[in-house]
């Protein structure tokens, strides 16, 4: 990644200097042509004066116009883009734990591991994880005897019931139910199209141990041999 920035940084510089190498260029031309002139009176005229249009870069772009008017020229820049731009094209890039559509990681500091993916980011998922196992604690506290302030609506199910479910609806909250561990998400990659993302958790869930309780879309076996052959899938924590 540092050689790409330097390689690209190097071609900006480049096509800086080529850019002011031409501008000054043109500004001589017509410097020259004016000095070896006989000095003889010209007649006014309303006439355009020559027009040079460039991308704009900081730093240059104000010597040059102020060369321009010096000279007999006028200078405009465009507005749609600069030179860096135009030679580098920037677009924001999101982290990947805020870009929609990944496969994705919770792995626990005991080891356990829980392999899933979203269409949504892995922030957004995670958020509904950890949705999920407060309301487990908040039930188990129920349970227990234990006072706690609830916000929101009064439980509509007995607290056991509510223990049930949240351990039945995830296997995390399951895995969290006897083991304290902390709990960290990560993204094992970016996938986009849904069909393609189901393929490639599958094939992550076959290949490692996990807590989940099922291995996801079905694959075929020509896949899942290579995979394990070549360990492609394996994740390494």
């Amino acid at each position: 990644m540092k050689d790409e920035q330097s390689d690209l940084s190097t071609t900006v510089d480049i096509l800086e200097n080529q850019l002011v190498s031409i501008v000054f260029g043109l500004i001589s031309s017509v410097v020259r042509q004016r000095t070896n002139r006989p000095e003889v009176p010209l007649p006014d005229h309303n006439g355009p004066s020559p027009l040079l249009v460039l991308p704009y870069y900081k730093g240059i772009g104000e010597k040059i116009r102020r060369m321009g008017k010096e000279v007999g020229f006028k200078t405009y820049f465009k507005s749609s883009s600069t030179l860096r731009a135009m030679v580098k094209n920037d677009k924001i890039r999101l982290p990947l734990e805020h870009k929609p559509g990944v496969i994705y990681e919770v792995l626990c500091s005991c080891s356990a591991s829980y392999i899933g993916e979203t269409g949504n980011s892995l922030s957004q998922r995670f958020s509904q994880h950890l949705s999920c196992l407060n309301h487990y604690k908040s039930a188990l506290s129920d349970l227990q005897g234990k006072e706690t302030k609830r916000r929101g609506r009064p439980r509509k199910i007995q607290p056991q019931a509510a223990v049930d479910e949240a351990v039945k609806a995830s296997a995390i909250v399951e895995h969290a139910s006897h083991c304290d561990g902390q709990l960290v998400p990560q993204v094992i990659c970016h996938e986009e199209d849904l069909q393609l993302r189901k393929i490639k958790e599958a094939l992550f869930i076959r290949h490692n141990e996990v807590i989940n309780r099922d291995k996801g879309k079905e694959v075929s076996d020509i896949w899942t041999n290579l995979i394990a052959r070549e360990r492609l899938c394996k994740r390494t924590n």
